[in-house]
């Protein structure tokens, strides 16, 4: 998996595309190819996954976090990263949910921990990339997405474990229905069947 998923960022960039979007696809080609067992074979990309992510990290801190007293300094950026963190995420998630008929402390744990962090800084090189390509000067994007990643890692690291705590108290004195409770069966994959072609 970790070769197909460089093969397809790389022929895709030579071909002029997108890069994660080609290892993206080539993830839902190999889900779909592959068979039923799909741990095993993704066991050491995840491990190799964790690895290079520690290093997305040490490249985030070294670049851009150490200009926030300069560059980055903009208060715009700063009230959007609280927002973000907040209501333009807890919102859409609520929404989502809404017919999952989960407890109000189920949604609002949900919508603050949230996937966040490392997609914001690759999602925040693509942008660059492309507004770079288009000769379009990036304003506060950077360090909107700056802000927003530091305050993620402050807040949901300090609240990560006190709220695990409570939430899993509150879980246990949930009814056995209760839907937050309910086993987490992955529906099963389609089968591509062809269509035969008339003779």
């Amino acid at each position: 998996m970790l070769a197909l998923a460089a093969a397809c960022y790389l022929a895709s960039l030579a071909l002029g595309g997108n890069g994660f979007i080609a290892a993206f696809v080539g993830g839902l080609a190999f889900g779909v190819g592959a068979d039923d067992d799909h741990a095993r074979a993704v066991r050491f990309t995840e491990i190799q996954g964790t690895l290079l992510s520690i290093g997305v990290w040490t490249a985030f801190g070294l670049l851009l976090a150490g200009q926030l007293g300069t560059s980055l300094a903009d208060p715009r950026a700063i009230g959007f990263a609280v927002l973000s963190l907040t209501v333009f995420r807890m919102l859409p998630v609520a929404l989502a949910l809404l017919g999952a008929r989960f407890r109000l402390s189920t949604v609002l744990f949900i919508g603050w921990f949230g996937p966040r962090g490392l997609a914001s800084i690759v999602f925040l090189i693509i942008g660059l990339e492309g507004l770079a390509e288009a000769g379009v000067d990036p304003g506060p994007l950077s360090a909107a997405v700056v802000w927003t990643v530091l305050l993620s890692v402050v807040f949901h690291g300090l609240t990560a474990e006190p709220l695990a705590r409570r939430y899993g108290r509150r879980t246990s004195e949930m009814p056995a229905d209760a839907p937050e409770l309910a086993d987490n069966i992955e529906p099963a994959r389609p089968r591509l069947v062809w269509p035969r072609m008339a003779r």
